[in-house]
């Protein structure tokens, strides 16, 4: 079976190794780190779920590949992952990263309280950003 990213349901930003993912239809935001952002990106083309196990096994070993198993599994549960009946892209899959980190995957479902950590809502209400509230 094959599987991709739903890029149009998960829009995704990867800054210093982190995948920041925002649920369109629920408003949930996700935080993959470890070897997640890598199997993100491994999924943006339809592939099957044994070829990537097998490249993660190649690199890092048998538990490795398990944990990732287990990893992507929960990322279908999520909807982040789909079922797809494309055949595979012609570009080359991204390289993975040279050490191991376990997949990670952080789930917030209040946005709001992220938003309220900006520093733009310390902002003075009569003069706004960048000046700070006196109150």
């Amino acid at each position: 079976m094959r599987l991709r990213a739903d890029h149009g349901r998960f829009p995704s930003e990867t800054i210093d190794g982190e995948t920041v993912l925002i649920d369109a239809d629920r408003g949930h935001l996700f935080l993959l780190t470890g070897l997640g952002p890598w199997l993100w990106s491994r999924f943006a083309e339809s592939v099957a779920r044994d070829i990537v196990l097998g490249e993660v096994e190649s690199a890092f070993g048998g538990d490795a590949a398990a944990e990732c198993g287990t990893f992507i599994d929960s990322m279908r549960e999520l909807d982040l992952l789909v079922e797809s009946d494309q055949t595979a892209g012609s570009g080359s899959p991204p390289p993975l990263p040279a050490v191991w980190a376990p997949p990670s995957l952080e789930t917030f479902e209040d946005v709001s309280e992220i938003i309220q950590m900006d520093p733009i809502h310390e902002a003075d209400p009569d003069t706004g950003w960048p000046h700070a509230d006196r109150s």
